[in-house]
């Protein structure tokens, strides 16, 4: 049992402690299927680079770059679409408790530090 607790990374095992705390604000304060997918979809990347030291490193490590990782990227993509177009179509920009939510200003702040137009 010892020399399989030393396979493991301790940084990675403490991955795994945060990510089952912080599950548990997700699941409270989650109105949407989507957050909680994505969330999800990280926690799976983490289980699964703990176990590529154990078993199937190949496989584990294709699921945790492919499905957790891309897959919770995806996620937070659509959430962040979903959110947007929400906004967009309720005119408010106060719709979140007063934090507007500015894509196109931020963008164009971006492309102008970037050195474009």
């Amino acid at each position: 049992m010892l020399s399989v607790l030393g396979a493991l990374d301790p940084d990675e095992l403490v991955l795994i402690v945060i990510a089952v705390l912080g599950l548990l604000p997700v699941l409270n304060a989650s109105r949407s299927k989507l957050l909680l997918t994505a969330y999800l979809l990280l926690c799976v990347a983490i289980v699964a680079t703990n176990l590529e030291s154990l078993l199937l490193p190949d496989l584990l490590n294709g699921v945790e770059h492919v499905v957790g990782l891309l897959g919770s990227g995806l996620a937070f993509l659509a959430v962040g679409y979903a959110k947007r177009r929400a906004l967009a179509a309720d005119g408010d920009d106060d719709a979140d408790g007063g934090a507007a939510v500015d894509f196109d200003g931020a963008a164009g702040r971006l492309r102008t530090l970037a050195g474009g137009k």
